[in-house]
């Protein structure tokens, strides 16, 4: 049975379909998430 400490250690991954800098500037490198995403908001 997980405990409430494990449940918040658990990391989801959820898959988006938004542009991000590195389709327009392969060698922007790493980047904060606020900037990585360049398309619409959700």
């Amino acid at each position: 049975m997980t405990n409430e400490w494990e449940a918040c250690m658990k990391l989801v991954v959820i898959p988006c379909g938004k542009s991000k800098i590195w389709k327009k500037n392969p060698r922007a490198g790493p980047q904060k998430a606020r900037d990585a995403y360049t398309g619409p908001p959700l």
